[in-house]
C-alpha cells in the first residue's frame, strides 16, 4: 500500500523520530501523574483546567503514536496494563486515554486495515507480534510495579534507587535485545519483533518520565515564589 503523502502520518514516521516520541510520551504521562495526584501548586479551578487539556492532549497523542507500527501499539496496551498494575487508573487523565485509544483501535482494524496514513501492518503473523510485544511489555511493567513497591523502604540506597527509577525493564530488556541479536531466543522471538525498537522506545519513555519528575519541585519553586 503507498504510504501518506503527510509527514505528520504516523505511517511516515521513522524508527528514529518513533525513539525521539517515546521520550515525549514519558513526560506526558508523568505529567498527568502529578496533575492526577494533585501534586503541583495549583488551585483546583487550575487543576480542573489543566487537567482537561492534558487529558485530550495524551489522548491524541497517545493514539498517533501507537499507529505508528505494531511495537508502539503493543507499547501503548502494555502502558495501559502499566497504569492498572501501578494502581493509577483511578484518576481520569489515565482512564480517558486508557479506554479511549483501545476504541479507536478497533474502529481502525474493522474499517481502515489497510489505510495508507497509519504503519500497522495486519498482515503474516501480525497477531503473533503484537502478542509477543505485549507481553514483554506487561511482564516488565508488572515486576517494575511490584518490585518498586516491594523495594521502596530497603536500607541500600543504591537497591531503592534500582527499583524506584524502574531500571528491571531496561536491564530485562537489553539482555533479551542482545540475544535476540544472537539468534537466542527460543520459539522464534528473535525474529517475532524489533527488538531494537523494543529496548530504545522504552528506555527514552523512562527519560522522559524522570526528566518530568525531576522538574515537578522546579515547578512547584517557581509557583511558590
Amino acid at each position: 500500500t503507498k504510504k501518506s503523502s503527510s509527514s505528520f502520518a504516523p505511517s511516515n514516521i521513522t524508527r528514529q523520530q518513533a525513539v525521539a516520541y517515546s521520550f515525549v510520551m514519558g513526560f506526558l504521562l508523568k505529567w498527568n501523574d502529578v496533575l492526577g495526584d494533585k501534586e503541583i501548586l495549583f488551585t483546583e479551578e487550575q487543576f480542573q483546567v489543566a487537567a482537561l487539556i492534558s487529558t485530550i492532549c495524551f489522548c491524541a497523542v497517545e493514539i498517533h503514536f501507537s499507529l505508528i507500527n505494531m511495537e508502539l501499539y503493543g507499547m501503548m496496551l502494555g502502558l495501559i496494563s502499566g497504569c492498572l498494575l501501578g494502581g493509577k487508573l483511578d484518576i481520569y487523565v489515565h482512564v480517558v486515554p486508557s479506554v479511549f485509544a483501545p476504541i479507536v483501535h478497533l474502529l481502525i482494524f474493522f474499517f481502515f486495515k489497510n489505510a495508507s496514513w497509519h504503519g500497522l501492518d495486519y498482515s503474516g503473523s501480525w497477531a503473533k507480534k503484537l502478542l509477543v510485544v505485549f507481553s514483554h511489555v506487561f511482564f516488565v511493567a508488572a515486576v517494575d510495579e511490584i518490585t518498586h513497591e516491594f523495594f521502596e523502604d530497603h536500607p541500600n540506597d543504591f537497591i531503592r534507587m534500582f527499583f524506584d527509577r524502574r531500571l528491571f525493564s531496561d536491564t530485562y530488556t537489553v539482555i533479551v535485545w542482545l540475544l535476540s541479536t544472537k539468534k537466542l531466543l527460543p520459539f522464534g522471538l528473535s525474529d517475532a519483533c524489533n527488538w531494537t525498537a523494543m529496548f530504545f522506545c522504552p528506555l527514552t519513555f523512562g527519560w522522559g518520565y524522570d526528566l518530568m519528575r525531576a522538574l515537578k519541585p522546579v515547578i512547584n519553586d517557581y509557583l511558590s515564589s
